[in-house]
């Protein structure tokens, strides 16, 4: 399929995933140009470091794009990938807090006292 860039600008998510899903990669840029301020919207509502929004938001298309095979046409592309988004700024705030419960609550002075 000879399709340009430009033409896969106007082609439905579900054209434009089943393009992702045989490794087009234009398709691929398309939807992550589609959609790469909405994720990073949503992700906003649980995440506040600017810096972690950005990192979330890459780890969520790399883990959708990874994973496009899985996608079922009978849903939206979108609630697919803002779910993924979603769980994966859960994913990162349960990071955060088993590294918090991890650390220690003395300084280094009062142990060695």
């Amino acid at each position: 399929m000879g399709t340009t860039g430009s033409k896969l600008t106007n082609l439905s998510d579900i054209d434009l995933v089943r393009l992702a899903m045989e490794k087009n990669e234009v398709a691929y840029i398309v939807l992550h140009a589609r959609y790469h301020i909405g994720v990073k919207s949503h992700i906003s509502r649980y995440i506040t470091q600017k810096e972690d929004i950005e990192d979330i938001c890459l780890e969520s298309f790399q883990k959708a794009f990874s994973q496009i095979q899985t996608f079922n046409p009978e849903f939206k592309f979108s609630t697919w990938l803002y779910r993924i988004a979603r769980n994966t700024a859960f994913d990162h705030l349960s990071k955060n807090d088993r590294e918090k419960s991890y650390m220690p609550m003395t300084s280094i002075n009062e142990d060695n006292a």
